[in-house]
């Protein structure tokens, strides 16, 4: 997580697409995780695993997404009122 807050802080297109690029580097990570478990003894690469780790990383970022969107909305109705 603190890898993706670096990058969008350096790149200003990673900062206006933050949630998707989050959910790009939770792909990746377990598809490298998934890579990684080729070499170890008793383990084994599944595409099916990879599936599961990308779609549990995408909808914990689309939670957050919507949770901090609610939130958000929240702030600005009693900044107003």
């Amino acid at each position: 997580m603190n890898l993706t807050l670096y990058f969008q802080k350096q790149f200003k297109l990673i900062s206006d697409k933050s949630f998707l690029f989050a959910a790009l580097f939770v792909a990746g990570y377990g598809a490298i995780d998934e890579l990684h478990q080729i070499f170890i003894p008793g383990r084994t690469c599944d595409f099916f695993d990879w599936t599961a780790d990308a779609t549990g990383g995408i909808i914990g970022v689309w939670i957050v997404y919507i949770f901090l969107r609610k939130v958000a909305t929240s702030v600005a109705q009693e900044t107003v009122s």
